[in-house]
């Protein structure tokens, strides 16, 4: 879906976090700092919400959606899932 609809990457995680390991394209908007922020992004494009786990992502879908972002989708299993399946990352 990135690469094919032009998808954005949003890592939710803390600023260090995102430094010690994040996926190439994403940008990294503290999940506490969503609800300020989301009138930064665009609402024709999905956005695809990274988490640690997974787990708390959903609840940031709902931010968006509320922001009228309804292509607002989680990475299932979050960079934990990203890196156990030796997937590559960058670091800041």
């Amino acid at each position: 879906m990135v690469n094919q609809k032009d998808a954005i990457l949003i890592d939710l995680r803390s600023a260090d976090q995102f430094k010690a390991g994040a996926i190439a394209q994403s940008r990294n908007i503290p999940a506490a700092d969503l609800d300020a922020k989301a009138s930064t992004l665009p609402k024709d494009k999905p956005v695809i919400l990274v988490c640690d786990t997974g787990r708390s992502a959903p609840r940031s879908v709902a931010v968006l959606r509320k922001h009228g972002i309804n292509e607002a989708y989680t990475l299932q299993g979050g960079i934990q899932g990203w890196l156990q399946s030796s997937l590559p990352v960058k670091k800041s």
